[in-house]
């Protein structure tokens, strides 16, 4: 079941205190009716109680929205109302799909994708904002992390954090099976990349030296969702792509920002 964090705030900003100044951004925007979802790691905090735990806890910087793409300058208007200075370069090149605002006082970045997530692999999150009341549901949070060719530490406490937390299920609360298979069954290139890094998480959970019923739960919740990934019948461009195979480059290696 989903827990969302509720946190006492002002509506001074910046707050100092990352949890607090994402959950200030959320009430702002909610008032002027712009929608905005978490993601990355704060969006992960927000939903799994075991972030704040030994073992899964690490240090968040920046925070990353999804917002639509209709409300773009609504979202513009928002931040600059807000203290936020625009990335203008970068607002002017990627306005279409993403924007990006700093703060002069904390030096925190703001990120924010315009109804698609698009990094190594895309994704189309415009129909899941409305699912859930502040972060994506964690179905799209797990595909966000899990679609990172070059797999980070944080990327791994994350994703172990959703999988100790939330039970693989049909609700959209939890990590939602469909979801995953909706985009592991139709596109090769993300079944590649989803895969190969649940299979990185197994070997690298023994380091991680959590308790062992929360380790035997990740493995048994990582093998549940191979296990359905490997079952689920494939589309004809699925089949067609993986005759290819590994000869050609299946993601892409997100520029530096």
């Amino acid at each position: 079941m989903e827990v969302v964090k509720e946190l006492k705030i002002d509506k001074k900003l910046p707050q100092a205190e990352v949890f607090l100044e994402a959950e200030n951004i959320l009430r702002s925007a909610a008032e002027r009716k712009v929608i905005l979802r978490l993601l990355g790691g704060v969006g992960v905090w927000f939903v799994a109680p075991s972030a704040s735990k030994v073992g899964f806890a690490r240090t968040y910087n920046d925070i990353d929205f999804v917002g639509l793409r209709k409300q773009s300058h609504k979202i513009e208007k928002l931040f600059s109302d807000m203290g936020y200075k625009p990335r203008e370069m970068f607002n002017k090149l990627q306005g279409d799909t993403r924007l990006m605002f700093t703060n002069g006082q904390n030096g925190r970045r703001i990120d924010i994708f315009l109804d698609k997530f698009i990094m190594c692999h895309e994704f189309d999150l415009k129909d899941r904002l409305e699912l859930s009341e502040k972060s994506l549901p964690p179905a799209d949070l797990l595909l966000t992390k899990l679609q990172v060719v070059e797999i980070t530490k944080k990327d791994i406490l994350d994703a172990v954090t959703l999988l100790v937390d939330l039970p693989i299920s049909d609700k959209p609360s939890e990590i939602e099976k469909k979801r995953i298979l909706y985009y592991t069954s139709a596109d090769w290139g993300i079944y590649k990349t989803i895969t190969i890094n649940l299979e990185k998480i197994k070997t690298i959970l023994p380091g991680l030296a959590l308790p062992e019923n929360e380790s035997s739960s990740i493995l048994e919740r990582i093998d549940e969702l191979i296990k359905a990934i490997e079952e689920s019948p494939k589309t004809f461009g699925w089949k067609m792509r993986a005759k290819v195979g590994e000869k050609v480059k299946w993601y892409e290696l997100p520029e530096p920002t």
